[in-house]
């Protein structure tokens, strides 16, 4: 699509947080969830890069709460826009339901340009609904993969255009 109709749509990335502490780590230390590892820092850090030789360009994020998805999203975020606020959204917790994350970001009706930050299988439920492609599709995001839709007008179930779908080694060879 060209840039024209783009500013008139909507768009919505959706991305897998990096790479975590393994879960008996996280328990046994902190308690209060998995942080990113050093490693998963570093790589966050690398696909950001290269979600700028692409366009990436928001006016809103939304991020799970839990610890790893959390960091990853104000991670993206300070890379490219810090002046974001990141917003939190239960429903993008594991286990948490498609159809209400998709409420909760269609709540934000300023929000053109959105990043939602998530886990699996539920943000692969929520592209599924977006691009009304059943749950059978395959949709699968890696560790820091990332994807954008595209909508014509405000977000909602089966109305979204798959861009682009990029597993994070790509995203890190384009910086």
């Amino acid at each position: 699509p060209d840039r024209a109709a783009q500013e008139k749509g909507f768009r919505v990335y959706l991305m897998r947080r990096g790479q975590a502490e393994p879960r008996g780590k996280a328990l046994a230390g902190r308690g209060s969830g998995k942080s990113l590892t050093a490693e998963g820092r570093k790589r966050v850090s690398e696909i950001a890069g290269g979600l700028t030789k692409v366009g990436f360009d928001v006016d809103g994020i939304v991020s799970s709460p839990a610890k790893a998805a959390l960091e990853t999203a104000r991670l993206v975020g300070t890379l490219h826009q810090p002046e974001i606020r990141v917003e939190t959204c239960e429903a993008l917790l594991p286990g948490g339901s498609a159809d209400d994350a998709l409420r909760f970001i269609r709540g934000r009706a300023a929000l053109r340009r959105v990043l939602v930050v998530g886990h699996e299988p539920g943000l692969s439920r929520l592209a599924a609904r977006l691009l009304d492609s059943g749950e059978d599709a395959n949709l699968k995001l890696k560790k820091g993969g990332c994807c954008l839709l595209t909508f014509d007008e405000f977000p909602s179930r089966g109305n979204g255009r798959l861009v682009w779908w990029l597993p994070p080694r790509v995203l890190r060879k384009l910086r």
